[in-house]
């Protein structure tokens, strides 16, 4: 479930995901963003990510392991369709297994695809793409996403959040949310990006996290 553009003011911001102080790891932050009834579900680290996705969108679930987003969003109705991909053969096999354990016909929904990220897909299939605990693959399947159609990421990333948040804005996509939340003591952070029509000049203020960090739950600025 999370700084590197060479600005020294950025040298505090959040560089990867953090480990809280021992005092705090049973304590977790949800943030207004979530929704509750994903966050039982899933947890916080996942339960984000599943709230920030739209109803009605069509999804590629990048590196879906055990495909435990996957099934939620298919069996909220958030997402009537779901492609839940891996590179690797055993995590898609732990997603065969936690389909088949569930044996649910709303899961038809739900399709296993082996591969490297967006090499899954053709053209059209999906509107939103999600991308967590990967590092830097996140910024190569940025450079990828536009060519498939895709219109919305919800990445999150674990590490170089500086830069990635950049990459983002110079390449013509808008960081429309950035939330911070923590879950089993490590602070994650979330981005939703969309893509837009125009490359503009890009304020020094929006390259910064300056605010994200400002609004880090008071837990996690403690040592």
């Amino acid at each position: 479930m999370p700084h590197s553009c060479g600005r020294k003011q950025e040298s505090r911001g959040v560089e990867m995901s953090w480990r809280l102080p021992k005092a705090f790891r049973k304590e977790e932050v949800a943030g207004e963003e979530m929704d509750q009834s994903f966050a039982s579900i899933l947890g916080n680290r996942l339960g984000i990510i599943a709230s920030l996705v739209h109803n009605g969108s069509r999804v590629l679930d990048v590196g879906t392991d055990h495909a435990y987003l996957p099934i939620a969003l298919v069996k909220s109705g958030k997402s009537v369709r779901v492609i839940a991909s891996d590179k690797n053969f055993l995590p898609l096999e732990n997603a065969r297994q936690s389909l088949e354990r569930i044996n649910d016909k709303e899961l038809e929904g739900i399709e296993l695809r082996l591969g490297d990220g967006l090499s899954v897909l053709a053209q059209d299939e999906v509107d939103t793409v999600t991308v967590s605990g990967v590092g830097g693959k996140i910024r190569e399947e940025r450079r990828r996403v536009q060519d498939y159609g895709v219109r919305r990421v919800i990445l999150q990333p674990t590490g170089s959040i500086s830069s990635l948040r950049e990459d983002l804005l110079m390449n013509g996509w808008d960081i429309v949310d950035e939330i911070i939340n923590s879950e089993a003591g490590w602070i994650y952070i979330t981005m939703v990006a969309e893509i837009t029509a125009k490359h503009e000049h890009v304020p020094e203020e929006k390259l910064s996290s300056e605010k994200l960090y400002s609004e880090m739950p008071p837990l996690a600025s403690q040592s």
